[in-house]
């Protein structure tokens, strides 16, 4: 028993991990040193049948078929940055989606988005997993299958990091200059691209990857063909959160501001020594490991 456990722990570290196959032939640890956070990554000439089991055309039929009661949280229909009213969509007089009705959003040119789908289909979940295992932090996924000659989202900015993995059809990427640099608790924020060119403008096809750090604008839209892709969203945690779970330990942290330190008509100077308590607490090991322990809990209750 103990020679089998052995023998499986040495395949086990052989295997390749779900990142370093989503990134192949680029190895992690070079994604993590060059891109991670840092600029964007294409990755093409790949086998189309890299994502085999992840979702198909008939998969979406399925999802669709199989809502209950659908609203935001598990569906939406975005036409050039346009949200379709979810009522369009349902039978008449019922909470029940209509697939004729679906259909003719997505005939006029309509983005049919699968949010949470890694709360509704066990592929998306299983990668999910594996994926917040390797990053440590929250991780989405979303499905989005657009018409031919379409576009959904506008340009826009994201609050967290994007991976697209490409299965079926293809779709046109523009991505632009970082216009935030590691922005937060932003989601599809408009993007001014200010008569700027994009950095990448790249035909993205089944098998293909593409990784967008959080505050460079991109936007995409469809030519020839229809696409259906995964977006998989890297929520991170940041040394912010951290810095807000150990100042919430803090009472005197808690106090109100001044009466008139934010007035317009009378400023009162900042008493810069009521932030001496933060540099205290960022020095207590203990506490600072509480915090931590805290946000562990959280992330782990929040797992996919």
């Amino acid at each position: 028993m103990t020679a089998r456990r052995s023998t499986q722990r040495k395949r086990a570290a052989k295997e390749p991990s779900t990142l370093s196959h989503l990134l192949s032939p680029m190895h992690s640890d070079e994604f993590f040193a060059d891109h991670w956070e840092r600029k964007p990554l294409v990755l093409t000439s790949r086998a189309n049948r890299r994502y085999d089991g992840l979702l198909t055309m008939r998969d979406v039929d399925y999802l669709l078929a199989s809502l209950i009661s659908p609203n935001a949280a598990c569906l939406k229909l975005v036409n050039r940055n346009v949200d379709v009213p979810i009522e369009r969509v349902l039978e008449r007089g019922q909470n029940r989606l209509s697939m004729r009705r679906v259909m003719q959003e997505f005939r006029a040119g309509a983005t049919i988005v699968l949010t949470s789908l890694h709360r509704r289909w066990e592929p998306a979940r299983k990668l999910g997993y594996e994926l917040e295992d390797v990053f440590g932090h929250p991780v989405r996924l979303n499905a989005y299958l657009t018409p031919k000659g379409s576009q959904g989202p506008a340009a826009h900015v994201d609050g967290h990091d994007v991976f697209i993995l490409q299965l079926e059809g293809e779709k046109r990427w523009k991505v632009y200059d970082r216009a935030l640099e590691l922005p937060v608790a932003i989601d599809g924020s408009p993007f001014l691209r200010h008569a700027t060119t994009p950095v990448h403008d790249v035909m993205i096809v089944p098998g293909n990857l593409l990784y967008i750090p959080r505050g460079w604008g991109h936007e995409a839209a469809t030519e020839r063909t229809h696409s259906l892709h995964v977006t998989v969203g890297v929520e991170v945690l940041t040394w912010l959160d951290l810095l807000h779970e150990l100042a919430m330990t803090e009472a005197s942290l808690r106090r109100a501001l001044p009466q008139q330190l934010l007035a317009a008509t009378s400023k009162v100077p900042v008493d810069v020594s009521a932030l001496d308590p933060v540099v205290r607490l960022c020095r207590d090991s203990e506490r600072v490991e509480a915090a931590a322990d805290r946000l562990r809990a959280r992330f782990s209750m929040q797992r996919v």
